[in-house]
């Protein structure tokens, strides 16, 4: 009894909104990288500033929300006064990315490090050299997945 009625409440209020714009977005990103041929850090950019426009208006302050919010209300204020729905797209959309690049910066720039090191070593390239002779040059497709792989782990 209490399934049928889950399952009318929820057939009911379920917003499909928010999947139509993640579809979208994905087809976005997709056509834009194949077809389109725009640089994928442009198609992804330009998804997520899509994604800002076709969202609804953020939720108001809550007790879960507190440090979103503040985020937030410094973003609202644009110098003319006025709020623009593309202008808090790109600005959120700028922020999102800026907190990620912070995020993984440092782990980026140590591994570029790592690799560096690596190459200028010599120790990549004993690695490559040591699995083709156990492998042979007809299974060079192996050593490449291989030694991909083997030199991704310290980075």
């Amino acid at each position: 009894m209490n399934i049928l009625a889950a399952e009318s409440v929820s057939s009911a209020n379920v917003d499909m909104w928010p999947l139509f714009i993640l579809l979208l977005s994905v087809v976005w990103v997709v056509v834009g990288i194949t077809k389109l041929r725009l640089h994928p850090f442009l198609t992804l950019i330009l998804a997520a500033v899509l994604v800002g426009l076709m969202s609804g208006p953020l939720p108001e302050l809550t007790t879960e929300n507190k440090g979103l919010f503040h985020s937030r209300v410094a973003l609202e204020e644009t110098p003319e006064g006025g709020t623009s729905d593309m202008i808090k797209a790109v600005k959120w959309s700028l922020l999102g990315f800026g907190n990620t690049a912070a995020g993984i910066g440092w782990v980026v720039a140590l591994a570029a490090i790592i690799g560096t090191c690596m190459m200028g070593s010599g120790a990549a390239d004993r690695v490559v050299r040591s699995l083709m002779a156990v492998f042979g040059e007809k299974r060079a497709g192996v050593v490449l997945l291989l030694s991909g792989f083997l030199l991704s782990i310290p980075v």
